[in-house]
């Protein structure tokens, strides 16, 4: 190796490759390993077999030089990656046997939505065996994405012992701070979900119980198959509790779809057991805290309707002394709401000086007293003058009449000038970004209120 190349080499390591290495795809990594002696040594490790073993921190499925055409077998042109007329296939499975899993710091586990791939199930079916099997060295890895909606056609991964491994394997790496899970799949009209890979997760909650500080789940309406044991009967409730109990949590982001499922009832039923033995969540740290549920209809016929929604005040009342609050947004069926919400609903929006963001979407939720307004109005004139603000309410209404409080926030007027306040069949709407005015910007605060 000559001294340009060694400059060359020196230049590479100490001001380019630590910026890169993370965006690096298998394709452009292999090809810089193959420059010379010294990246390679950096890029690769030699693991005994045909081939040394690919050095990345970052791998996903959805990696464009690992897409094929179909017929011809050729790198697609990436003119026409984003083309969904072009046929494709993926080298994923291939790819991830020759990667060096102690090096991952980042997994994706998806193909990427939109494209045609004429292997995807195949794909990610074989390939989540290999996954599986290397999680288990990956020490490294601070960041997990698998959307396993595909695998669960087939009957393979509904198995006890395929999802017992995957289990120990994601609970071996010690260092997993954020985790993203899809867990749904759209198969005849129904969302549907696998409870093997639900309870799969358990042991990896309990066990980076100290470590563990984001968690984004969706999970669909109806399992693909019946649960088989008591442990899969119980396991949406006790995953629930398990990441509840995370000591370091900062965000969560729980999305349901709904049409006969009982799983947001279970989430309120764990919620209440850690609101009983704990008093308040777990962690003081808890900056996120989403509950997103999807609508679904009933289908014709259907003989088994969604359950009574419980009451959501123990999962407000898990917030009540969380002082690092930054975001709460609640997307839940109205009958979810009622006066112990809006009791609950007073201290989580008291003594929050980090709160930005305040989403509450009733959907045609009807207040007897109307303390709701009440809190609502506090947190506003508190946070009027702030601006970096995103509130979003709506749905909600009162059976007594609260026309002091709506004629306030009805006063409130966007930096363009427009009211915050409107109404729908469903209620009021108010909705802000940014700093609010209490007034018409050109002073004419006799306009017309939104009162009914």
């Amino acid at each position: 190796m000559d001294s340009t190349t060694t400059i060359t080499t020196d230049a590479i390591l100490t001001n380019i490759l630590p910026d890169i290495w993370n965006y690096l795809d298998v394709e452009s990594t292999v090809h810089l390993s193959q420059t010379c002696r010294t990246l390679h040594g950096l890029l690769t490790e030699d693991s005994g077999g045909l081939y040394p073993k690919i050095k990345q921190s970052y791998f996903t499925f959805g990696d464009p030089s690992l897409w094929r055409d179909d017929i011809t077998g050729q790198r697609v042109n990436r003119a026409l990656v984003d083309d969904k007329n072009t046929k494709m296939k993926s080298l994923a499975t291939d790819a991830i046997t020759k990667v060096h899993f102690p090096s991952l710091k980042r997994i994706e586990f998806r193909l990427s939505p939109g494209k045609t791939f004429s292997n995807r199930e195949e794909e990610l079916r074989d390939a989540f065996v290999y996954m599986t099997m290397g999680l288990g060295t990956a020490t490294e890895l601070e960041e997990f994405y698998i959307d396993c909606g595909h695998i669960m056609k087939f009957d393979t991964f509904n198995s006890k012992m395929v999802y017992e491994v995957f289990a120990q394997s994601l609970a071996s790496c010690k260092n997993l701070r954020k985790i993203k899970i899809f867990n749904h799949y759209q198969q005849g009209g129904q969302s549907r979900y696998s409870i093997g890979f639900l309870h799969s997760l358990i042991a990896m909650m309990k066990e980076r119980v100290l470590t563990l500080e984001e968690v984004t789940l969706l999970i669909g309406n109806h399992p693909m198959k019946a649960p088989i044991t008591k442990a899969y009967k119980t396991a949406a409730y006790d995953l629930f509790e398990a990441i509840l109990k995370l000591q370091r949590l900062q965000d969560l982001n729980l999305q349901l779809n709904l049409a006969s499922s009982p799983l947001l009832n279970l989430f309120i039923q764990a919620s209440q057991h850690v609101l009983n033995t704990l008093g308040k969540l777990p962690s003081e740290a808890i900056r996120k805290f989403m509950i997103t549920c999807v609508l679904y209809k009933a289908n014709e016929g259907q003989t088994n309707p969604l359950p009574t929604p419980l009451s959501l005040s123990p999962c407000i009342a898990l917030l009540g002394d969380s002082p690092n609050l930054h975001t709460f947004v609640i997307r839940v069926p109205p009958a979810c709401w009622d006066n112990s919400c809006e009791d609950a609903l007073k201290d989580l929006l008291t003594d929050k000086p980090k709160m930005r963001q305040l989403g509450l979407y009733f959907r045609g939720y009807k207040s007897v007293h109307g303390h709701c307004f009440d809190h609502i109005l506090k947190y506003i004139k508190e946070r009027e003058q702030c601006t970096d603000n995103i509130i979003h309410i709506s749905g909600i209404d009162c059976v007594e009449p609260k026309d002091d409080v709506l004629e306030k926030l009805n006063s409130y007027f966007n930096k363009k000038g427009r009211k915050c306040l409107t109404r729908d069949d469903k209620g009021i709407f108010f909705q802000a970004w940014g700093k609010m005015i209490p007034r018409c910007p050109d002073n004419n605060v006799g306009q017309e209120m939104i009162m009914s």
